[in-house]
């Protein structure tokens, strides 16, 4: 395995050489004429002038020179930009019919291909039969040792903890303390693609953990209240004791705690879906979920041994599910209700973006300044048009039929628009329907993420290198939230992205935890998020941030002295 990957190395590290080339043979010249400069002005400013004017010719000569024999070595052909730097900059309204047209297209399209990738509900019956017959046998053959499906389709109710979601949020919050503690160069540069998964991969793991959680949403809410206090509460003494005027900016009060305010938000919105997910997952029919009836269990029990048996399976393969299909197709059905909310929220969005108008109005220009919303109100019904649109594809596939194409297909309607539709702001509703994209992935697996998994893991070499190649090391500023100018440019961006959430997505970063340190590694996080920002407030920089990274050794002695009195008692 070393081989392909010194290989690769190799091959990287040459082409880095060969476009610093033209630098490294210029600098000499370059050094050589600063120590004349330096030796001129002693001797006098004539002597100054003189050589200045001697290198600036000489310099110009070799440019022209250069471009005359076509020796034009630097590799800038990839790596090149319009406008190296990130800025906002206001839409062009002519562009607004072009971009609902795009934007409606694209849901068109997956709406199409959500209800045609549906599974066929004929094999219902031949299923039933081979699992009626013998249901020892037909579990021992779609099940394997690690409780999933042989197709990739099924998820076990009593499922383990997935350690890579911890990891993920753990990384997560540790790089977004380095970014609000004085490190705002971190994330401008986009040091190690940090634009491309942090708060993709935060919101995504937030959209997972709510689609896995088996709490009431009352007990949800509750925490991220509790959450939501002890961060704004911690923020507010550190402005009172720097003399801040948190009245006159409240926005910057609440600061990071915002993300938290909105997952609750998001969990009583998206609370509806979930529920539909998991009637269609229970259901145990396979026209409607995409899975082999009996796959489905409780206390290693199929559907069909918890309805009555043999009995009930005959009568459920004789009569083609109609019971079922008639109840979850009805029109009064929760999922036919989501689909036409949704649905009409998406058109609504469109209707009013096509007209020009936006769907909210902030008079007060110090709120709409103070809380930074001037691009999510100037383009609040692209992003209603996108949510909406994300939900009512997640609602169509719980009422026509779960497959696992869904996150494919969500995954393309999130992308595509990035590059085809850019806006002011797109990072803040991106990040939304990539919570929803993780909500729907967990619900339902991707098809064929063993596969995916499977190739990563064995060629991560190449992806690296795909990744390095796709990169833009010339960009700065903050490409997720204020997109790049030119198509090539916001494709080259997304598509690393792309790769980076499919695989997180597929399970390609599989992880373990031998030394069981992912609950004190979740304590901290919590902790850091809540309090980075006020210790970087009291402390400045780089004390704060030492402090946050620092608290990691007191809350280990605790979760360590904890642990030993609860084996004890």
């Amino acid at each position: 395995m070393w081989q392909p990957s010194c290989c690769i190395i190799t091959v990287v590290t040459t082409v880095w050489g060969l476009g610093l080339l033209p630098a490294a043979a210029e600098r000499p010249a370059a050094e050589s004429s600063d120590s004349l400069d330096l030796e001129g002005s002693t001797r006098g400013s004539t002597r100054d002038v003189r050589l200045n004017a001697t290198r600036e010719s000489t310099s110009s000569g070799m440019l022209q020179s250069r471009h005359k024999a076509g020796l034009q070595l630097s590799f800038d052909w990839m790596f090149q930009m319009r406008n190296g730097r990130c800025e906002s900059h206001a839409r062009d309204s002519s562009r607004r019919r072009v971009d609902c047209g795009i934007l409606a297209l694209c849901f068109s399209l997956a709406a199409a291909a959500v209800v045609c990738v549906r599974c066929n509900s004929f094999k219902l019956s031949l299923d039933l039969k081979k699992a009626s017959a013998d249901p020892g046998r037909y579990l021992r053959h779609n099940l394997r040792q690690d409780g999933s499906d042989a197709d990739d389709e099924a998820v076990p109710p009593e499922a383990p903890r997935l350690i890579y979601l911890d990891f993920a949020r753990v990384l997560c919050v540790a790089f977004v303390v380095a970014e609000h503690s004085g490190g705002s160069d971190f994330s401008d540069n986009n040091f190690f693609f940090v634009q491309q998964w942090v708060m993709p991969l935060l919101y995504f793991t937030s959209g997972a953990c709510f689609a896995l959680s088996r709490k009431p949403l009352s007990d949800y809410l509750f925490r991220c209240l509790v959450i939501f206090v002890l961060g704004l509460g911690a923020n507010w003494v550190a402005d009172v004791r720097t003399g801040r005027d948190w009245r006159a900016d409240f926005g910057n009060t609440v600061f990071q705690m915002g993300y938290v305010a909105l997952i609750a938000v998001l969990a009583i919105l998206m609370a509806p879906l979930r529920h539909a997910f998991q009637q269609r997952n229970s259901s145990g029919c396979s026209c409607l979920t995409g899975r082999k009836p009996g796959l489905i269990h409780r206390a290693g029990k199929p559907d069909f041994m918890m309805s009555g048996g043999r009995a009930d399976a005959d009568r459920s393969s004789s009569q083609g599910c109609t019971c079922c299909c008639g109840r979850l197709l009805h029109p009064c059905s929760l999922p036919a209700f989501l689909v036409i909310s949704w649905g009409l929220a998406m058109l609504a969005g469109l209707r009013y973006e096509a007209a020009g108008m936006p769907l909210i109005e902030l008079t007060d220009s110090s709120l709409r300044d103070g809380w930074q919303m001037q691009g999510v109100l100037g383009n609040s019904p692209l992003i209603v048009a996108s949510v909406a649109g994300q939900v009512f594809l997640c609602s169509l596939s719980c009422l026509v039929g779960m497959s696992g194409w869904l996150g494919w297909i969500l995954l393309a309607t999130i992308f595509l628009p990035r590059v085809f539709v850019p806006w002011q702001d797109v990072g803040k509703s991106h990040n939304v329907e990539l919570y929803i994209l993780g909500l729907a992935v967990h619900m339902q697996p991707l098809r064929g993420q063993r596969v995916v998994a499977r190739l990563v893991q064995s060629y991560w070499p190449f992806f690296l290198c795909v990744m390095m190649l796709l990169g833009m090391p010339k960009m700065r500023g903050r490409g997720d939230l204020n997109p790049l100018e030119t198509y090539e440019e916001r494709l080259r961006f997304y598509f690393v992205e792309v790769m980076i959430v499919a695989c997180f997505a597929c399970g390609c970063f599989g992880v373990s935890d031998p030394c069981r340190v992912a609950g004190l590694l979740n304590w901290w996080a919590l902790f850091a998020y809540c309090s980075h920002v006020a210790l970087y407030r009291l402390f400045e920089s780089p004390w704060g941030a030492a402090l946050t990274y620092g608290a990691l050794l007191p809350i280990y002695v605790a979760f360590r002295f904890f642990r030993r009195s609860s084996k004890a008692c």
